[in-house]
């Protein structure tokens, strides 16, 4: 089983360098603050394979991935885990910053990447990414690491599956209390676990307006085409978009072909810009009232779909994706992950806000 595989060529890894701390060295995950869920998983993703290519413990400096999910067992990557000994090595030449910009790399860097060894592109005992994008293709195709990768059951032939085998072996691990919040999600909005589900999930195109009412009826055409090909008149259709009008709309045009469950709160982006201004309102609220708040307390008056969401009820909602056998959505790495984790191989499907056609997500359509 490839998981069993990951896992234990990762264990390898890690137990080596915990015996011999002279040769100790890491690849530190530390994502932009402004990255969503999808780019956050992308950027582990690229770490979890250099890890593997270059024989480095896998840290994780991102409170999202640390306080939802286990690393593998017997293994930690929390950042606190490991601080002092990223302390102690925390001087030139031992830090290197896989600073990744392909949009500028020219033919010969591109080459350099899909070719030479990265262990001489990056000596150094530590390594960091702080950036989602990566070279996931030239890296894959590196003939130095073919055996590698064909050893660990990787599909090198297809982006999808072997993404997918990377997430479904190191992040299926959630901590107990995403499980209880991933269980109360699912009580919450009465879906019954023995029908089939499709989940619809919209998302504003920001770059053309907010949101403009031709995107979102050729999406909910699109995604009726496609559901009248199914078998099944069983199945229930989630919706969840960030508009409320929007969510109203495609659930009320969908509810022709299935039993329409209707998201309680509304699709945000899982970046933590806002981290800051929760710390500061929390701050602010403890020093007027004397006593604790929670950020998510003070918007408690508000109608749930309006308040902004904890970031573990969206992981939850997240999670809960993962269970559909039928997938529409305007992001596409989120989704894909979602399916990954659980080893789903559910028909993803697309939106092209240009062509306005929803189409079946492939590998040559998957771009990252």
């Amino acid at each position: 089983m490839k998981t069993d595989t990951l896992i234990t060529k990762y264990r390898e890894i890690y137990d080596s360098c915990l015996r011999n701390t002279e040769r100790q060295r890491f690849i530190v995950f530390e994502p932009l603050d402004q990255s969503g869920w999808g780019n956050r998983l992308r950027g582990l993703t690229l770490c979890l394979l250099f890890a593997l290519a270059t024989r480095r413990i896998l840290v994780v400096h991102d409170f999202l991935i640390e306080e939802h999910f286990l690393a593998p067992e017997g293994c930690s990557w929390k950042f606190r885990d490991w601080a002092k000994a990223l302390a102690s090595m925390r001087v030139e030449p031992d830090v290197m910053e896989l600073h990744l910009s392909p949009s500028d790399w020219n033919q010969e860097e591109w080459l350099l990447y899909a070719s030479e060894s990265m262990e001489i592109l990056y000596p150094s005992k530590i390594v960091y990414l702080r950036q989602s994008v990566g070279f996931f293709d030239q890296l894959i195709a590196n003939p130095q690491y073919r055996d590698l990768w064909e050893s660990l059951g990787l599909n090198i032939h297809s982006k999808i599956e072997w993404l997918g085998s990377l997430i479904n072996a190191f992040l299926n691990r959630p901590t107990h209390k995403l499980r209880k919040k991933y269980e109360g999600f699912i009580r919450k909005i009465s879906v019954d676990t023995d029908r089939p589900l499709a989940v619809i999930q919209f998302r504003t195109f920001y770059d053309v307006g907010s949101p403009q009412k031709n995107l979102v009826d050729s999406f909910t055409e699109g995604v009726l085409r496609e559901l009248a090909k199914t078998t099944s008149r069983d199945i229930q259709i989630f919706v969840a978009t960030d508009d409320i009008a929007v969510t109203k709309e495609i659930g009320r045009r969908l509810s022709e072909v299935g039993n329409v469950i209707v998201s309680p709160t509304k699709v945000v982006h899982t970046g933590s810009l806002h981290n800051g201004l929760e710390l500061v309102m929390e701050r602010i609220l403890a020093k007027v009232f004397r006593r604790k708040f929670s950020f998510f307390d003070f918007w408690a008056w508000l109608p749930e779909y309006y308040r902004p969401r904890p970031h573990t009820a969206v992981l939850a909602e997240w999670m809960f994706y993962g269970r559909a056998a039928l997938v529409f959505s305007t992001f596409t790495s989120y989704v894909v992950y979602a399916m990954a984790r659980t080893s789903n191989n559910a028909r993803l499907f697309r939106f092209d806000p240009e062509t306005r056609l929803v189409e079946t997500l492939s590998d040559a359509k998957y771009y990252f």
